[in-house]
């Protein structure tokens, strides 16, 4: 199973590591942030039950990460609003899309996977290191908020200075910075080349579909894929972003503007 969210919840790992076979595979990828650890939206905790779930579990720190994705094996995956707290599964007005097509299922779960070397394996004893910090964090967090002293808030500032230290050094493991940078420019490179592929895909298909369906506005090519059926879309052809009107010649043209993966 793949989970990836920015925010876990200690009660919420646990519910779901419960609902799992014994033995299952759990990666993780989460963003360890000193923000979401001080404000008790992330749990050390959660990390820990996600990461010792099963022999071959693990947890990679992302640095950036927003994305909340579940994917159970390749047969199906969620690609939602919501995080794995209990604001995200009980109380917020949230929003996803469960996919179910076997290939669909697997382009999702490899996306997810392709991000990970930009981040590193954190292993159960680090997270074991990083527990008092976190209530050290959540401590000095509490003491602002009680009291606007000087006093409290250079404590704050200088237990957040320290948490960004070994939060990043948590994410980066052993990497050096020019090791971070390659990585980074190595999975750039990789979905530039996937981007104009979909974007010249997209573009022929849905000049295809707007001209059989007589419409003046087409169908998107991938909710069309997902969902199994034609959505209407208000966006003109100039209006996508990296997709122009077709040339005289009838074929598709491409804009010089960048296209950005979203």
């Amino acid at each position: 199973m793949l989970i990836v969210a920015p925010y876990i919840k200690n009660d919420e790992a646990v519910w779901l590591c419960n609902q799992l076979r014994p033995g299952i595979e759990v990666v993780t990828l989460a963003n360890l942030d000193r923000e979401a650890v001080s404000s008790s939206a992330l749990d050390i905790s959660a990390l820990q039950h996600l990461a010792r779930v099963s022999p071959t579990s693990r947890l990679i720190g992302l640095s950036n990460l927003h994305a909340k994705v579940f994917v159970a094996d390749e047969k199906a995956a969620i690609v939602t609003s919501g995080n794995l707290t209990r604001s995200g599964l009980d109380r917020n007005i949230e929003y996803g899309v469960l996919l179910r097509q076997p290939h669909i299922v697997r382009a999702v779960k490899n996306d997810m996977l392709s991000f990970a070397p930009l981040g590193s394996p954190v292993d159960v004893e680090t997270l074991a290191e990083l527990l008092p910090l976190e209530s050290e964090l959540r401590q000095a967090r509490a003491n602002i908020i009680r009291s606007s002293s000087p006093g409290a808030q250079r404590r704050f500032d200088a237990v957040m200075r320290e948490a960004r230290t070994a939060l990043v050094s948590a994410q980066v493991g052993n990497r050096n910075a020019n090791a971070v940078f390659r990585d980074a420019m190595q999975l750039n490179k990789r979905y530039a080349n996937s981007c104009l592929i979909f974007a010249t895909t997209t573009s022929i298909s849905w000049s295809r579909e707007s001209a059989t369906a007589g419409h003046g506005s087409a169908g998107c090519a991938m909710p069309n894929c997902i969902s199994g059926g034609r959505v209407p879309s208000p966006m003109t052809p100039v209006q996508r972003p990296g997709l122009l009107p077709k040339a005289s010649d009838g074929k598709p043209r491409m804009s010089k503007r960048p296209i950005v993966r979203q």
